[in-house]
Protein backbone atom coordinates (compact mmCIF):
# COMPACT_ATOMS: atom_id res chain seq x y z
CA UNK A 1 0.00 0.00 0.00
CA UNK A 2 1.21 3.46 -1.04
CA UNK A 3 0.59 6.33 1.18
CA UNK A 4 -1.27 9.44 0.09
CA UNK A 5 -0.06 12.45 0.96
CA UNK A 6 -3.09 13.19 3.28
CA UNK A 7 -2.53 10.41 5.15
CA UNK A 8 1.34 10.96 5.91
CA UNK A 9 -0.48 14.09 7.24
CA UNK A 10 -2.12 12.72 9.37
CA UNK A 11 0.07 10.03 10.51
CA UNK A 12 3.17 12.37 11.34
CA UNK A 13 -0.16 14.70 13.02
CA UNK A 14 -0.89 10.91 15.36
CA UNK A 15 2.78 10.52 16.35
CA UNK A 16 3.74 13.97 17.34
CA UNK A 17 0.48 13.15 20.16
CA UNK A 18 -2.13 10.84 19.09
CA UNK A 19 -4.36 11.35 21.92
CA UNK A 20 -5.72 14.34 20.06
CA UNK A 21 -9.45 14.82 18.72
CA UNK A 22 -9.68 14.40 14.87
CA UNK A 23 -10.88 17.80 15.09
CA UNK A 24 -7.44 19.27 15.93
CA UNK A 25 -5.44 17.40 13.78
CA UNK A 26 -8.45 17.80 11.29
CA UNK A 27 -7.18 22.07 11.82
CA UNK A 28 -3.56 20.98 11.41
CA UNK A 29 -3.92 18.75 8.34
CA UNK A 30 -6.16 20.89 6.24
CA UNK A 31 -8.48 18.45 6.58
CA UNK A 32 -11.91 17.58 8.33
CA UNK A 33 -12.38 15.84 11.41
CA UNK A 34 -14.93 12.95 9.70
CA UNK A 35 -11.95 13.19 7.38
CA UNK A 36 -9.36 12.36 9.45
CA UNK A 37 -11.23 9.41 11.23
CA UNK A 38 -11.85 7.77 7.47
CA UNK A 39 -8.14 8.24 7.14
CA UNK A 40 -7.36 6.68 10.46
CA UNK A 41 -9.38 3.63 9.63
CA UNK A 42 -8.40 3.11 6.78
CA UNK A 43 -4.99 3.43 8.06
CA UNK A 44 -5.80 0.88 11.11
CA UNK A 45 -7.16 -1.42 8.58
CA UNK A 46 -4.49 -1.70 6.31
CA UNK A 47 -1.92 -2.31 9.40
CA UNK A 48 -0.19 0.95 8.65
CA UNK A 49 -1.54 1.66 12.36
CA UNK A 50 -0.43 -0.85 14.29
CA UNK A 51 -1.14 -0.03 17.90
CA UNK A 52 -1.25 3.07 20.32
CA UNK A 53 0.98 2.90 23.32
CA UNK A 54 1.31 5.13 26.12
CA UNK A 55 4.83 6.64 26.87
CA UNK A 56 5.97 6.39 30.72
CA UNK A 57 8.64 8.91 32.47
CA UNK A 58 10.07 5.72 33.28
CA UNK A 59 11.97 7.18 36.24
CA UNK A 60 8.58 8.12 37.95
CA UNK A 61 7.83 4.11 38.04
CA UNK A 62 11.16 3.03 39.32
CA UNK A 63 13.25 2.61 36.66
CA UNK A 64 16.75 4.81 36.74
CA UNK A 65 18.39 3.23 34.11
CA UNK A 66 17.82 2.11 30.85
CA UNK A 67 20.33 -0.49 29.35
CA UNK A 68 20.83 -1.13 25.14
CA UNK A 69 22.71 -4.37 24.62
CA UNK A 70 24.03 -5.41 21.40
CA UNK A 71 24.90 -8.83 20.84
CA UNK A 72 25.94 -11.28 18.33
CA UNK A 73 23.77 -14.83 18.55
CA UNK A 74 25.04 -17.92 16.73
CA UNK A 75 21.33 -19.25 15.50
CA UNK A 76 22.62 -22.62 14.06
CA UNK A 77 22.83 -23.18 18.33
CA UNK A 78 19.17 -23.65 18.18
CA UNK A 79 18.16 -21.75 20.81
CA UNK A 80 16.16 -18.54 18.37
CA UNK A 81 12.89 -19.87 19.22
CA UNK A 82 13.60 -19.66 22.57
CA UNK A 83 15.41 -16.26 22.55
CA UNK A 84 11.72 -14.78 21.33
CA UNK A 85 10.09 -16.54 24.42
CA UNK A 86 12.54 -15.16 26.80
CA UNK A 87 12.28 -11.51 25.28
CA UNK A 88 8.36 -11.81 25.71
CA UNK A 89 8.48 -12.99 29.21
CA UNK A 90 10.97 -10.84 30.58
CA UNK A 91 9.27 -7.63 31.74
CA UNK A 92 13.07 -5.94 31.98
CA UNK A 93 12.74 -5.47 28.52
CA UNK A 94 11.28 -2.87 26.84
CA UNK A 95 11.98 -3.43 22.93
CA UNK A 96 13.79 -6.33 20.95
CA UNK A 97 14.81 -6.58 17.49
CA UNK A 98 17.40 -8.30 15.03
CA UNK A 99 19.81 -5.82 13.72
CA UNK A 100 22.19 -5.78 10.54
CA UNK A 101 25.18 -4.01 9.43
CA UNK A 102 27.22 -3.54 12.51
CA UNK A 103 28.65 -6.97 13.39
CA UNK A 104 25.66 -7.95 15.88
CA UNK A 105 22.66 -9.81 15.43
CA UNK A 106 20.23 -8.26 18.12
CA UNK A 107 19.29 -5.18 20.01
CA UNK A 108 17.76 -5.48 23.54
CA UNK A 109 16.64 -2.20 25.41
CA UNK A 110 15.61 -3.38 29.16
CA UNK A 111 14.77 -0.75 32.34
CA UNK A 112 16.21 -1.35 35.57
CA UNK A 113 16.06 0.40 38.66
CA UNK A 114 19.40 0.46 39.93
CA UNK A 115 22.98 -1.02 39.16
CA UNK A 116 22.12 -4.06 41.31
CA UNK A 117 19.14 -4.96 39.82
CA UNK A 118 20.96 -4.39 35.94
CA UNK A 119 23.74 -6.77 37.05
CA UNK A 120 21.79 -9.73 38.06
CA UNK A 121 19.45 -9.45 34.90
CA UNK A 122 22.67 -9.49 32.24
CA UNK A 123 23.93 -12.17 34.42
CA UNK A 124 21.04 -13.85 34.28
CA UNK A 125 20.77 -13.40 30.46
CA UNK A 126 24.38 -14.09 30.18
CA UNK A 127 23.78 -17.32 31.55
CA UNK A 128 21.26 -18.70 29.74
CA UNK A 129 22.45 -17.91 26.33
CA UNK A 130 26.47 -18.34 26.93
CA UNK A 131 26.76 -20.73 24.27
CA UNK A 132 24.99 -18.71 21.57
CA UNK A 133 25.89 -15.27 22.30
CA UNK A 134 29.40 -14.70 20.54
CA UNK A 135 30.03 -11.26 21.43
CA UNK A 136 27.89 -8.71 23.23
CA UNK A 137 28.05 -4.40 24.02
CA UNK A 138 26.22 -2.51 26.52
CA UNK A 139 25.01 1.43 26.61
CA UNK A 140 23.54 3.14 29.69
CA UNK A 141 21.37 6.13 29.36
CA UNK A 142 19.79 7.92 32.06
CA UNK A 143 15.71 8.29 31.30
CA UNK A 144 15.78 11.79 33.31
CA UNK A 145 18.17 13.32 30.44
CA UNK A 146 16.01 12.11 27.45
CA UNK A 147 15.26 15.44 25.31
CA UNK A 148 11.01 15.54 25.04
CA UNK A 149 8.99 16.89 22.52
CA UNK A 150 10.86 16.34 19.64
CA UNK A 151 9.59 16.18 16.39
CA UNK A 152 8.73 13.22 14.96
CA UNK A 153 9.81 13.34 11.37
CA UNK A 154 10.91 10.26 10.13
CA UNK A 155 8.15 10.08 7.04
Amino acid sequence: MSIKKNELKVLRALCKDARRTLEDIGNETGLTGPGVGKIIDRLEKNDVITGYIAVPALEKVGFNIVHLLLFRMDHSKGKAKDLQKYLRSTNRIVFATTVEGSGFTHLMVSAHADFAQLEKFLTDFRSRWDEAISEDTSVLLSPRSTIKDLSFEVF
